[in-house]
């Protein structure tokens, strides 16, 4: 017989308080930096397990409903109430016009991750990939991840890289945070070399 999973809010104060203050406690998907060059840099990532959801609307929008639903999953929210520890960073991919993918990378394998309750959170093997990134502090608003943007892909024109998938947020911090400890990124898949 199994246990529910239950939800314990004292048991992530210590989390929520370093968290305030930019100090991150989750794992953070591991990768292969190829170069680095001050805020900008070319990282390849393995490939492993995420948990998706797809929404509708603003980025911000999609993101804080896919968010919770995610974040449920880890709680117990799937049919082996099994909890699971949170990661970083969420990342958010245009999915379709109006629409966002947000996705949590696990750090269990796909075959060892419980089936989700919610119909609406995916089980995801995403391939091995070579990343162009931007980090950059404060909130990312849309004119800030667009001027991100912009300037990850001149860095990209000046090394020689061609994109070849769209632009993806990645957020490492909780929503409360400082902002200016905030730590964000902007994603973009290359290929593997330059051209």
């Amino acid at each position: 017989m199994s246990t529910i999973a239950t939800h314990n809010p004292l048991k992530e104060l210590p989390n929520a308080v370093l968290g305030f203050f930019g100090l991150r406690t989750e794992k953070e998907l591991p990768c292969e930096v190829k170069i680095q060059d001050g805020e900008f840099s070319l990282r390849h990532y393995p490939a492993h397990a995420e948990i998706r959801n797809e929404d509708v609307g603003s980025r911000t929008e999609a993101m804080d409903r896919s968010f919770d639903r995610l974040f449920s999953y880890i709680q117990g929210e799937n049919w082996d109430d099994e909890t699971f520890s949170m990661t970083t960073p969420v990342l958010m991919r245009p999915s379709g016009p109006g629409r966002w993918s947000t996705s949590f990378y696990m750090r269990e394998s796909i075959g060892n991750l419980p089936l989700p309750k919610a119909s609406a959170v995916k089980l995801y093997a995403q391939n091995a990939e070579t990343m162009a990134v931007v980090r950059f502090s404060g909130n990312p608003t849309e004119e800030k991840v667009h001027e991100e943007i912009t300037r990850l892909l001149t860095w990209m024109n000046q090394k020689g890289l061609q994109a070849r998938g769209e632009p993806q947020v990645a957020q490492f911090d909780q929503p409360f945070a400082i902002p200016f400890l905030k730590r964000n990124e902007i994603h973009i898949p290359v290929e593997s070399e330059p051209v």
